[in-house]
């Protein structure tokens, strides 16, 4: 299994270590409407695997999913740097949160 839920507990032991300087934004990888798309290769399928409890791998996935929803879409880092992900859902194109800005 690839090591994202690893990777996540890094970064947020990071953002909890170091608040001024990590900066964690969202893209189309962190929206949960998404993750079915990926399936077993996905997020979901590694906590799936990793995880045989079905109550468990639901926890861990709505918990994930809300940490996610509250990511913004874009940071701006020292007054300098716009920072955001490459991609968006294709689900956004048509309403969603883009309509908001």
């Amino acid at each position: 299994c690839p090591p994202s839920l690893q990777i996540w507990a890094s970064v947020l032991a990071y953002k909890i270590a170091l608040p001024s300087c990590i900066f964690v934004t969202r893209g189309n990888h962190e929206d949960r409407d998404y993750w079915p798309q990926y399936a077993a290769q996905g997020f979901s399928g590694e906590i799936e695997a990793k995880y045989s409890d079905r109550s468990e791998v639901n926890d861990l996935l709505d918990a994930f999913g809300e940490l996610c929803d509250q990511l913004p879409l874009a940071a701006v880092v020292d007054d300098t740097c716009l920072v955001m992900h490459g991609g968006l859902p294709r689900c956004w194109e048509k309403g969603g949160p883009l309509e908001d800005l």
